[in-house]
């Protein structure tokens, strides 16, 4: 992730990389969104496993 902050602020000038950098933050929320659904999915399958 930091090295695409970077090579966005090496590519832009400054105006433009923090529009850059807002217009490709909305993807990471949903990356988020997902990583924290996918957790949930495996403590719920370590819960169940464990109580089998």
């Amino acid at each position: 992730m930091n090295q695409r902050v970077d090579q966005i602020l090496t590519s832009y000038a400054s105006e433009q990389a923090r529009i850059e950098l807002a217009r490709q933050g909305g993807t990471n929320i949903g990356a988020a969104v997902g990583f924290v659904a996918a957790l949930l999915v495996l403590f719920g399958m370590i819960g169940v496993i464990a109580e089998g």
